[in-house]
């Protein structure tokens, strides 16, 4: 028994990197089924997949949307994405931060330390005469 296959699939949205947009130059792809496998002494199976190279007119990737709620959405996903070593290792590194801050701001707020003014300024006689 030989191999067969079905009709080839339409070709793919020029793609690149697995997206539609943000490119000019991509690769479109077809793929067909195997309707029946070759037995010991059939022909083999062609290609099931074939790739053509395209050109497209480039077209701007939408944006992910901006603003507040946004940040707070994808942080909360990445959040649930992280396994618990690396919240260990970002909680450290943020409490590393804010000690680092937290002098930083100490040292801003304290009066800074005057040196010692020099012993001859000291012994050197005042003229109070007038």
């Amino acid at each position: 028994v030989h191999c067969e296959t079905s009709e080839w699939s339409p070709w793919s949205p020029c793609m690149k990197k697995g997206k539609t947009c943000g490119f000019k130059r991509g690769n479109e792809v077809r793929v067909r089924e195997i309707i029946q496998h070759p037995s010991a002494r059939g022909n083999p199976c062609p290609a099931t997949t074939e790739s053509r190279k395209c050109i497209v007119q480039r077209k701007r990737c939408q944006k992910e949307g901006k603003g507040k709620k946004n940040r707070e959405e994808k942080r909360k996903k990445s959040n649930k994405d992280e396994s618990k070593e690396t919240r260990q290792e970002s909680k450290g590194r943020a409490a590393r931060r804010q000690n680092r801050e937290q002098r930083e701001s100490n040292n801003k707020t304290q009066p800074k330390k005057r040196k010692a003014p020099n012993k001859e300024q000291d012994l050197a006689p005042v003229d109070t005469a007038h």
